[in-house]
């Protein structure tokens, strides 16, 4: 199945951010980005304490950090909001999810969790997965 060309990123890192968004327009998404949970859910077109919402804006792949909002924390609940919104997506294959964190702790909760992500020893299946993109 063929995923929507379309991305939302959701990072507290403005540089990654730039970089990632360059490198999925060249593969042919359009990319809107965020800075917040909030931002996010926003973008999604979910009004904020929304628990049973459906998102009104889909996107094709999802890629934030785990613990958005929150540097330097062990919480990876940011990630689980938006992943609780769009995994029937996911596990349908109508679209990807990618959490990213440079904290050992958060990414293996996460992953106990089912939330899919990568950490700092992981980043080259990052860029992996950024190339797989381009065929979907």
């Amino acid at each position: 199945m063929t995923i929507d060309k379309t991305a939302l990123l959701g990072y507290h890192n403005s540089g990654g951010m730039e970089l990632d968004t360059i490198r999925l327009q060249k593969a042919g998404y359009a990319v809107t980005t965020a800075d917040s949970l909030d931002g996010m859910l926003e973008k999604m077109g979910i009004r904020q304490g929304s628990q049973n919402a459906v998102p009104t804006n889909k996107f094709g792949v999802y890629i934030m950090d785990l613990n958005l909002g929150k540097p330097g924390s062990e919480s990876y609940s940011p990630a689980e909001i938006i992943y609780n919104f769009v995994r029937s997506d996911v596990e349908s294959g109508q679209a990807v999810f990618m959490g990213l964190s440079g904290n050992d702790f958060t990414v293996t909760h996460a992953k106990i969790a089912g939330i899919p992500c990568i950490g700092n020893t992981e980043f080259d299946k990052f860029d992996e997965f950024l190339i797989s993109l381009k065929n979907k």
